[in-house]
């Protein structure tokens, strides 16, 4: 079930989708590493409408581990997974996701929530220039209250 979920996550992100931005950044209390494609819907662009405010956004929690060599990364024990669509406002100076959470255990049943993230690019927000380089300051409303911290891209992360 992890494994299916994840490549799904995967497939969606690199294959369907090419945004105008993207976020990464991570959930300070979990280390959870968050991924967000801003502005999805790149077919409704014009002259008129230079902005598509529709994304979706990924969260996966990271541990990383060092054995004496070279660190690695691994998925262990309890860790949530997020999946939404988000909408940005004030031309994605302030964006706003709706989804779920699946907390996933070794040896009972998976557990969901409802996922609300909440996301807000400053910069974005007074210049009103949804391509600029900004941070973002995240909040997550789930099971548990969240903060974090990120950097949002002018450029494509998942187009290759």
């Amino acid at each position: 079930m992890r494994l299916s979920t994840l490549i799904i996550t995967f497939f969606i992100s690199i294959n369907c989708v090419f945004s105008q931005s993207s976020t990464v950044g991570v959930l300070l209390s979990s280390g959870d590493l968050f991924l967000a494609t801003d502005n999805i819907n790149t077919t409704v662009i014009n002259e008129r409408n230079p902005y598509a405010p529709w994304g979706i956004y990924t969260t996966a929690q990271m541990n990383i581990i060092n054995t004496g060599g070279m660190p690695m990364m691994s998925s262990g024990g309890n860790y949530p997974n997020r999946l939404g669509i988000n909408y940005g406002f004030f031309r994605n100076g302030l964006n706003v996701g709706v989804g779920g959470k699946m907390v996933l255990h070794d040896f009972e049943p998976a557990e969901f929530y409802p996922d609300v993230m909440v996301r807000f690019h400053p910069i974005k927000f007074f210049t009103q220039n949804p391509r600029s380089i900004d941070i973002a300051v995240i909040l997550n409303l789930s099971n548990t209250v969240e903060f974090g911290a990120g950097i949002s891209v002018p450029f494509l992360l998942n187009r290759y």
